[in-house]
């Protein structure tokens, strides 16, 4: 089973992508390839630049269109969705992983969302993006309910999501010590 895992960062930044990274680690039989955004491409195997992250303008523009709110566009996601190919979508929910998510879903891919910290609370933070955050709530709550599986970083998010998606994820670190019997075709863990 060929894997995409996308990140809207590069592999070798941030507390995400160390994350990713040490669970990519514990899963050395699964066929993974990271596709990613940034300004530049970085070294390594396995890893696949498509340029650099949408601008805000781009990116109000796709959650506009995904929404209905106003009129947009989202070519230039579907642009990097055409880039991927896989047989299931491992996807960061962070900015444009959300719209890239959603496109995959509009597509009848399969998704598997990780997330790491919550959008709409990034979004509240955010001078630069609040704005987008009625764009945001509708898109992010049909992501997390389309996707086939989703993993978020704590127990405390996970009871989070189930009260207020009514969606069930899992606690990445609680089953990484288990992946070996993890069925990635099923995406049910034991």
């Amino acid at each position: 089973m060929r894997i995409a895992l996308f990140t809207p960062y590069s592999p070798v930044i941030g507390g995400g992508s160390v994350q990713l990274r040490s669970h990519l680690a514990q899963l050395p039989d699964l066929s993974v390839e990271w596709y990613y955004l940034s300004t530049a491409s970085v070294h390594g195997d396995h890893r696949h630049w498509l340029g650099k992250t949408l601008s805000p303008w781009q990116f109000a523009a796709d959650l506009s269109a995904r929404t209905g709110f106003l009129p947009g566009s989202t070519r230039p996601v579907r642009k990097i969705v055409s880039r991927i190919d896989a047989d299931l979508y491992w996807i960061v929910a962070h900015y444009e992983g959300i719209s890239v998510a959603d496109e995959l879903l509009s597509i009848g891919k399969h998704v598997h969302l990780t997330v790491h910290d919550e959008p709409l609370a990034m979004l509240i933070r955010s001078r630069r993006y609040r704005a987008l955050l009625p764009l945001m709530a509708p898109t992010f709550s049909r992501v997390l309910r389309g996707a086939r599986s989703v993993d978020v970083t704590s127990a405390n998010m996970r009871d989070c999501f189930k009260r207020k998606y009514n969606v069930d994820s899992l606690h990445s670190t609680s089953i990484l010590p288990n992946c070996r019997q993890w069925n990635p075709i099923s995406l049910k863990v034991p």
